[in-house]
């Protein structure tokens, strides 16, 4: 029999008897024969060891109760020891294999949980730094083109580009105002048709093809110049009204700010739809989508009623 592969309630249960032990209580029969009297010592020792024994268990307790910490046990003192030890352990609930067996398996399991609870969480956070991070990109992006649609507003024009609108502009300068910093289409001084137009036939100039000296019925680039296609008319390629006119740029004008309104209404809208999808379920893009166009219409109804 195997007394090291017993569980520790089965030694709790019935103590088993050691061979040193039959040694140790039969082997000395002339002790045991002593009368108590000359034997004052023997009972305060083995209290004094159990004592000792209960001191060593309690900076144990929650440690297994195996084979070869109760055979040390027996080995150190008599069957009282032993005894009273087994007494002590009962007494006292110190774990046994299977409760400790059953102890470990819940903590494995509540540390396996925690661990894939702290991935999770991990994840999550990841998500939302990236969520954070594409929503500022686009609000960066949105803001940008507010300003430069702003900025057209204020002046009433395209915003500048490396190229001009006309290219024929390009190297000319202003025939309308005589600079060259920038062209005829993008006058500051004359910045509608109607205004070049008044400011040329002040100067007597022709309307074909921007110069002084001739009429416009001579101009002598008159038969090579294409009709505008707007207007169907030959003329200098910035004076079409079509295009070009008060009319045109306040279109344009009201045109701009209608499409700033909807970058900012887009703009509102990415966040919200930003903000609730932090506190909903993970949605698909197309749902997320669809938000953000429910929130749109909504602020633009609201905007209406206003």
């Amino acid at each position: 029999m195997d007394i090291s592969k017993e569980l520790e309630h089965q030694l709790l249960d019935t103590p088993i008897e050691f061979p040193e032990a039959g040694v140790k209580a039969n082997g000395n029969q002339a002790a045991q024969q002593v009368p108590e009297a000359e034997q004052p010592n023997i009972g305060k020792d083995v209290l004094e060891l159990a004592q000792q024994i209960k001191e060593y268990i309690d900076a144990k307790r929650g440690d297994l109760v195996t084979y070869e910490m109760l055979k040390e046990i027996h080995d150190k003192g008599d069957m009282e020891c032993y005894k009273k030890t087994l007494e002590y352990i009962s007494s006292e609930g110190i774990p046994t294999a299977a409760e400790t067996t059953m102890l470990r398996g819940f903590l494995r399991q509540a540390f396996n949980q925690e661990a894939k609870m702290r991935a999770q969480h991990n994840e999550h956070l990841q998500l939302l730094d990236n969520k954070i991070d594409s929503l500022a990109s686009e609000v960066t992006k949105l803001r940008e083109q507010s300003a430069k649609l702003e900025n057209q507003l204020k002046t009433g024009r395209a915003p500048r580009t490396k190229k001009c609108v006309l290219q024929a502009d390009e190297k000319e300068g202003c025939k309308i105002c005589a600079q060259l910093d920038h062209p005829a289409s993008r006058c500051p001084v004359y910045p509608t048709a109607e205004s070049k137009i008044s400011a040329l036939q002040l100067k007597n100039a022709c309307l074909v093809c921007a110069r002084i000296g001739h009429p416009q019925a001579e101009c002598p680039v008159a038969e090579v110049t294409k009709e505008c296609e707007k207007c169907h008319i030959k003329h200098f390629r910035s004076l079409c009204t079509a295009r070009f006119g008060s009319a045109a740029m306040e279109r344009k004008k009201r045109e701009a700010e209608e499409q700033k309104q909807k970058k900012q209404a887009k703009v509102q809208a990415t966040l919200l739809a930003g903000i609730t999808s932090f506190a909903q379920p993970p949605t698909k893009k197309n749902q997320k989508r669809k938000l953000r166009k429910k929130m749109m219409k909504e602020m633009t109804a609201g905007g209406k009623d206003e």
